[in-house]
């Protein structure tokens, strides 16, 4: 006579740390994916997630437990090797979709009264998990254009995600044995790490029922290019009218005022750069021929600053490029080195509101202040 198995074990020690510890992070990555706080902030609205398909595969050690109680059996090793397919689907910022096959391993089963093995349990799963992703580390100031949420976009940098899901468990073997349930939620953890060609890493712990557990790492390719925040549009130069000259009507000679002093210029830049264009360079020209030639004596600071688009940290350093770019281009113009002193402001002395193209490029510049000795 042939002895009975069930292959779903009684609830361990490692499941009631694992199973609760599962559901918190699952509800953790929801909380975070729905809160106000998550889709308040940092990209625009009007913003576009770029959906993308991926596949990926993983290895790692599974943990086998069929439960052997009140039988001539028990468990032998309940250590294996197991490993999974995924094709995947990136939804939103936050969540993901993906269809899964695992082959788990195998479970040894020996008699309890000689300790030989008498058989072998395998265990196959396969489903559809809900990934959670609720943590990213890059910030704004980790692209030229780019927002506190751009890791999520992008799915790039590290990321902590969870996985709810349904799945059915398929166990064969060489002992007879009974299953006692094949369709089942399944939970999930990890870490995942990724970069801008859309290949990712990851290390993650699965529960896919009582008595099957996996922890793996693998390798995931996403295709297609995620789509960084578009930049605003250049600002078309307002076309040039030349107004109709009235006739010309001789005046009686003024009298000789004394002459104005010359004010310093401000030099503006395009958006996100630091060259000077020509136009700029033509101001810079006169300044040099007007100020700074005639008196060897003058000193002057330059101001970099930019507009509000960018973090903060980001436009600090560009507005100091601004004022270097300057300060070489008077080097190469013959003003000595020691006469300038540059400084940067980053986005936090504006000429204007930022809230037009407009005036954010008025906002985008080089200013001087003269300095006395």
């Amino acid at each position: 006579m042939r002895n009975s198995l069930f292959s779903h074990s009684q609830p361990s020690r490692w499941l009631f740390v694992a199973k609760p510890l599962a559901i918190a992070i699952s509800a953790s990555a929801f909380l975070a994916a729905t809160s106000p706080a998550a889709n308040a902030a940092h990209s625009p609205g009007d913003r576009d997630f770029n959906q993308r398909i991926y596949v990926g595969a993983n290895v790692g050690l599974t943990r086998l437990k069929p439960r052997t109680a009140g039988t001539a059996f028990k468990v032998g090793d309940d250590s294996s090797s197991g490993g999974s397919l995924t094709l995947g689907y990136d939804l939103t910022k936050h969540f993901s979709v993906e269809g899964f096959f695992a082959n788990l391993g195998q479970a040894e089963i020996a008699r309890r009264a000689d300790n030989v093995k008498a058989g072998d349990i395998d265990y196959k799963s396969w489903g559809a998990s809900l990934i959670g992703y609720f943590y990213n580390s890059r910030r704004a100031g980790d692209y030229m254009r780019g927002f506190d949420d751009e890791g999520f976009y992008r799915r790039e940098g590290l990321s902590a995600f969870a996985r709810v899901g349904l799945s059915r468990l398929d166990t064969a073997g060489s002992v007879d044995f009974k299953q006692l349930n094949d369709t089942g939620i399944h939970l999930g953890a990890g870490l995942e790490y990724g970069w801008s060609n859309g290949i990712a890493a990851r290390a993650e712990l699965i529960s896919y029922d009582e008595d099957s557990k996996l922890v793996s790492i693998g390798i995931l390719k996403r295709f297609g290019q995620a789509k960084p925040y578009p930049a605003p549009a250049p600002i078309e130069p307002a076309p040039r009218v030349v107004p109709e000259k009235p006739p010309i009507t001789p005046l009686p000679p003024a009298p000789e005022k004394p002459a104005q002093p010359v004010a310093p210029p401000t030099v503006l830049f395009e958006f996100d750069h630091y060259n000077l264009t020509g136009v700029a360079r033509a101001i810079l020209d006169s300044f040099v021929a007007d100020m700074l030639q005639p008196d060897p004596r003058l000193r002057i600071r330059i101001n970099g600053h930019t507009d509000s688009f960018g973090s903060e940290s980001y436009n600090q350093k560009l507005s100091i490029r601004r004022a270097q770019s300057v300060r070489k281009y008077l080097e190469n113009k013959g003003i000595a080195s020691d006469r300038m002193e540059i400084r940067g402001f980053g986005e936090t002395q504006p000429l204007n509101d930022n809230a037009t193209p407009e005036k954010r490029a008025l906002n985008r510049r080089v200013e001087f202040e003269l300095l006395k000795d």
